[in-house]
């Protein structure tokens, strides 16, 4: 078992130090568009003709969305692209990251897969939902999949970048608004939803600080403070090494939905953001699921623009159905700028109605922001 682990921690070293080596340059931060929607391949399947899909393509491009993270297979970014740049429209692909569900990989890959600190795997006791099959992140193997898999998405003609999700551990809290639908009252750190301590995450961790973090006192908080950042430094590491490796070999963007703010974030998936090395990051400022109000997606973006510690661009995430009153639409985008957001990305385009659409057409910031928007037209 220990030689098993040090050919492992060798292999993680050694990914993570070609992840650095760059053989392009890294693209520039202005080449995300300013109006961006989530969408999925479910949106396009229904649709008979590639003249079909082209005009909901226009419906969109004409109202100055033109950027798209689209979740799909491989073969499908392929069809869709062509269309999509006649449409005037960028495809970045969006793929889950540390999440993978299906049956026949979990399988031949159980040792993957997180464990929390009941001891139970995901694969075995999935939490909160059944598609919550999480990677750890200091599997070596795991790090290799993950690299290969972009850059393979990444060099798909016509795909402009890579988009990263579910870039973090498991919820150890869900937002204030979502935990009834699940019957929870998370006011504490539950054993069932704290990830990961698999044998590779508590050796690591013990070989570092000399302890076993499932025996740390919840009451030692500078010892529970240690085990906090160690777990989120190796999503960090995930990140990086993704972002350079499709920086490096394939020129193309890379970004991440993440949750509102780093601090938000920290505190409720182990991820911080702040410190991703990618070259935009998109909050997802689903204020409902907060029960906060509209003015909340403006603080949210000031706050992560302010405590980022590598800078990238951020573009504030909209959930289209919470704000159906066309005022409070208006007030969520007009916030986001105010605030400094470079774009705002609105969840999802299948739902945009036209009063949503002819808001964001004909919607001005000031200044900066406007001579942004001019350009990217």
């Amino acid at each position: 078992m220990k030689k098993l682990t040090r050919v492992r921690s060798s292999l993680l070293a050694i990914l993570i130090f070609f992840s650095f080596i760059s053989l392009h340059s890294q693209p520039s931060h202005d080449q995300l568009p300013v109006f961006m929607v989530w969408d999925t391949q479910a949106s396009f399947e229904k649709k008979t003709s590639d003249e079909e899909i082209e005009r909901y393509f226009k419906r969109l491009t004409d109202h100055h969305i033109t950027g798209m993270f689209l979740r799909a297979s491989n073969e499908y970014y392929k069809k869709l692209s062509p269309i999509a740049h006649k449409a005037g429209m960028q495809i970045h692909a969006w793929r889950p990251t540390m999440i993978r569900s299906d049956s026949a990989f979990m399988a031949a890959h159980k040792d993957w897969y997180a464990v929390n600190k009941n001891n139970a795997s995901c694969v075995d006791a999935p939490p909160y939902v059944g598609y919550y099959r999480w990677f750890c992140p200091n599997e070596p193997e795991v790090v290799k999949y993950l690299i290969d898999q972009y850059v393979e998405l990444a060099k798909i003609d016509g795909i402009e970048g890579i988009h990263l999700d579910y870039i973090r551990y498991c919820d150890i809290f869900l937002p204030v608004g979502l935990q009834p639908k699940y019957h929870l009252v998370q006011d504490h750190e539950m054993p069932e939803y704290d990830y990961c301590y698999c044998h590779r995450c508590r050796e690591g961790f013990k070989k570092e600080y000399g302890r076993d973090p499932i025996e740390l006192s919840a009451d030692d908080s500078s010892a529970q403070r240690q085990w906090r950042d160690w777990r989120l430094q190796a999503v960090v590491r995930i990140v990086d090494s993704i972002a350079q490796n499709v920086h490096g070999r394939t020129g193309k963007y890379v970004s991440a939905a993440v949750f509102p703010t780093p601090a938000i974030s920290v505190t409720m998936v182990r991820q911080d953001w702040s410190k991703f090395r990618v070259d935009a990051v998109c909050p997802m400022l689903y204020h409902n699921f907060y029960n906060k109000g509209v003015d909340w997606i403006g603080e949210c973006v000031k706050e992560g623009l302010a405590t980022m510690e590598y800078k990238k661009v951020l573009h504030a995430g909209i959930m289209v159905h919470q704000l159906t009153d066309p005022g409070q639409f208006t007030k969520a985008v007009h916030s986001a700028f105010v605030n400094g957001a470079g774009g705002v990305v609105l969840f999802a385009a299948n739902a945009l109605t036209d009063e949503q659409l002819n808001i964001i057409r004909d919607y001005r910031p000031s200044g900066e922001q406007l001579n942004i928007i001019r350009d990217s037209r």
